[in-house]
């Protein structure tokens, strides 16, 4: 994690202490973990290969409209290569790792929660979105922001108050949050909000799939 939303892009994220909700692994394998009744989320920490991650970070999106749709995790990789196609001006190799990355994100996930039909979203975020901690209604999400500062978490206050301070998930590292939906959820309190970025005029690529 990095304390400063301010760097658009991180290195892997810290390691948190062993009773902490948001656990930290290695491999994507371990996103599992998030099973656990007192984990209530996961960072995956790992990096985005330097050449992608420059690749990205150049990228002029330009005016794009965001993409939400419903479908097989199977069908996911080939989803999000057509899109990258239709957007344009992202290098083939940088375009296939994406559509790769983002296909096993959606896979995983799947998995994990034993489901045949994912709703993925793709979205260029220039502004204050979701400036608010809260927590998703959803049985759990995958997030992954591939340019830009990443997903930002807290631990809320007395009676869901706000947080005081929070961590910032390194650029590249998908995180994997509870929802309100989970079964058996602990009370729960970590809360996560888009970073606030409209004064640094940013776009971030963010990525997140939930159970559809």
């Amino acid at each position: 994690m990095r304390p400063d939303p301010n760097l658009p892009a991180g290195k892997p994220s810290q390691q948190l202490p062993s009773l902490s909700p948001i656990q930290i692994v290695r491999h994507r394998q371990n996103l599992e973990a998030i099973r656990s009744d007192t984990v209530e989320g996961v960072i995956w920490d790992r990096a985005i290969p330097p050449a992608i991650a420059r690749a990205l970070n150049d990228w002029a999106i330009g005016e794009v409209e965001n993409v939400r749709s419903c479908m097989h995790p199977a069908e996911a990789e080939n989803h999000v290569a057509a899109i990258l196609d239709k957007w344009g001006g992202l290098d083939a190799a940088a375009s296939q790792w994406l559509a790769v990355d983002i296909g096993q994100l959606a896979a995983r996930l799947a998995d994990i929660l034993d489901t045949s039909l994912i709703q993925l979203r793709i979205e260029c975020i220039a502004d204050n979105a979701c400036r608010k901690f809260h927590k998703d209604m959803v049985t759990a999400r995958m997030i992954c922001t591939y340019s830009g500062p990443g997903t930002q978490f807290g631990y809320a206050g007395r009676d869901g108050a706000q947080p005081e301070r929070s961590e910032t998930v390194a650029t590249g590292a998908p995180i994997l949050l509870k929802g309100k939906r989970w079964p058996a959820a602990p009370t729960g309190h970590v809360l996560h909000r888009s970073p606030p970025i409209e004064h640094l005029k940013l776009t971030r690529l963010v990525v997140v799939i939930d159970e559809a």
